[in-house]
C-alpha cells in the first residue's frame, strides 16, 4: 500500500503480521527499485516519513547503490 502524502513509501503487510516501511524508486538503470526503511512498531509512520522525504535529494545528488543507501537510512 501506497502512502497519500508522501510520494514513493509503501508500506508492506505480510501474513505473519510483520509490516515494513520502503522507499521505491527508479533506479539508475531505469528499473524500480525498493529499500526497506524499517519495520513497524521499531519505526513509526512519521518518522518514515521523514526518511521517505529526504530521500529524492539523496538520489538526485549522488549516484547511490541500494546497499549505501540502507546505511545511510539506518544513521
Amino acid at each position: 500500500m501506497t502512502d497519500v502524502k508522501e510520494t514513493g513509501l509503501l508500506v508492506r503487510a505480510f501474513p505473519s503480521g510483520r509490516k515494513t516501511f520502503a522507499f521505491r524508486f527508479r533506479g539508475l538503470d531505469g528499473k524500480i527499485q525498493s529499500v526497506v526503511i524499517g519495520t513497524y512498531p521499531d519505526v513509526k509512520l512519521a518518522a518514515a516519513r521523514t526518511s521517505a522525504a529526504a530521500l529524492p535529494s539523496v538520489l538526485d545528488v549522488q549516484l547511490v547503490r541500494k546497499e549505501q543507501l540502507c546505511g545511510w537510512l539506518l544513521a
